[in-house]
């Protein structure tokens, strides 16, 4: 991401270039939000499978959209 910013601000507004890089920047850093979202889904879902073998005999734990509040 840190690429695309650098390249908006290295051209003038008036570059033909400048309105695709802008483009770029919000499409990449939309696509990066995303992705941080399901990586921390993932984490907290990993937590929860965790949590849920360590206890043992507990089922269920893992659910959509469950979220893991609190470390042990």
């Amino acid at each position: 991401m840190l690429i695309f910013t650098e390249l908006v601000a290295h051209y003038p507004a008036n570059h033909s270039d400048y309105g695709k890089s802008k483009e770029a920047l919000a499409t990449v850093t939309e696509v990066l939000g995303e992705l941080r979202s399901i990586v921390a889904e993932l984490e907290n879902t990993e937590k929860l499978i965790e949590l849920q073998e360590d206890i043992g005999g507990l089922e269920n734990l893992v659910h959509q959209g469950r979220v893991s509040f609190r470390e042990l």
